[in-house]
C-alpha cells in the first residue's frame, strides 16, 4: 500500500502513537511566490519533506508518529491517510497542486473525521495513542460556496471543544504577507484556538517551522503527555518580510 497505514503498522510496531493531521489550503492563491523562486504550495511541500525526515531521524518518535494530509480548496480531499512515515515516503510533488477557493471550514471538517477514525482504529486494535494534532494552515481567510461562513463556524466549535477538553493540539499557520493586515485571517484561523496563537510564517521558513513541528512531538513521547506547552520562541524567527 505504498505510503499508507497497513494493518500490521498496528498489529507489529507496539510504540504508543501520536497522530498528526496537516491541513493544507491548496486554493490558486497559493501558487503565489512571494518575492521568492518558488510558490507557496512547493514551499509547503518541501517543508512537509522536511518534516518526514525529522521523524525519521528520531527514535522517539519514527515509530509512533502517525501523519496524516488532507487538502483543501474548494473541497476537501485526503493526501496522505494516516501511517508511519517510511523512508520511500514521497510523491508529494504531484499529489498537492495549487487550485480553486480556499473553504478551510470544510477541510478542517474532513481533518476532524479522519482523525476521529484513526482513534477508533487505536481502539479497536488496542493501540495506546497521545491525543492527536491538527496543524491548519492557509494563505488567507476562507472562501468559495456551499456555506462557506456555515462549515467554518462548525469546524471551528468542534476544534475548540476538543482542544478544550483536553482531546486536540492545535496550530493555526498564516502563510506569507502579513497577518496584522488581513483582519478576516484573524478571525478565521485564530477562531480554530483559545490556547495558541496563529503563527505568521514567511514562505521561505516552512522548512524550519516543520522541523520545530517534529520537535515538539517528541517532546511529547519524550514525556509521556498528551499535552505540551508550544513553545514557539524556539525559532528566532519565522518571518523575513
Amino acid at each position: 500500500m505504498g505510503k499508507y497505514a497497513t494493518d500490521d503498522d498496528l498489529i507489529y510496531v507496539t510504540s504508543t502513537r501520536i497522530p498528526v493531521c496537516l491541513c493544507i489550503d491548496t486554493s490558486g492563491s497559493m501558487s503565489g511566490k512571494d518575492g521568492t523562486d518558488k510558490s507557496r504550495i512547493e514551499r509547503v511541500k518541501e517543508g512537509i519533506e522536511a518534516f518526514y525526515q525529522e521523524v525519521r531521524n528520531d527514535e522517539l518518535i519514527v515509530d509512533a508518529a502517525e501523519v496524516s494530509i488532507v487538502g483543501f480548496n474548494d473541497d476537501p480531499y485526503i493526501v496522505r491517510d494516516f501511517g508511519l512515515v517510511k523512508e520511500n515516503d514521497n510523491g508529494l510533488k504531484t499529489q498537492i497542486s495549487a487550485s480553486g477557493q480556499g473553504n478551510i471550514g470544510v477541510g478542517v471538517l474532513e481533518a476532524l473525521n479522519l482523525l476521529a477514525k484513526r482513534k477508533e482504529m487505536y481502539k479497536e486494535n488496542g493501540v495506546d495513542y497521545y491525543q492527536p494534532w491538527i496543524i491548519i494552515m492557509s494563505d488567507g481567510h476562507s472562501t468559495g460556496d456551499n456555506d462557506v461562513r456555515g462549515n467554518l463556524k462548525k469546524a471551528q466549535e468542534q476544534t475548540l471543544e476538543l482542544e478544550k477538553n483536553g482531546k486536540l493540539n492545535v496550530v493555526t499557520v498564516y502563510i506569507g504577507g502579513s497577518l496584522n493586515e488581513d483582519t478576516k485571517a484573524q478571525r478565521d484561523l485564530g477562531g480554530f484556538s483559545k490556547k495558541n496563537p496563529t503563527q505568521e510564517i514567511s514562505a521561505t521558513k516552512f522548512s524550519d517551522f516543520f522541523v520545530w513541528l517534529g520537535k515538539s512531538v517528541s517532546i511529547v513521547a519524550e514525556g509521556n503527555s498528551d499535552q505540551v506547552a508550544l513553545d514557539f520562541t524556539d525559532l528566532t524567527d519565522w518571518t523575513d518580510f
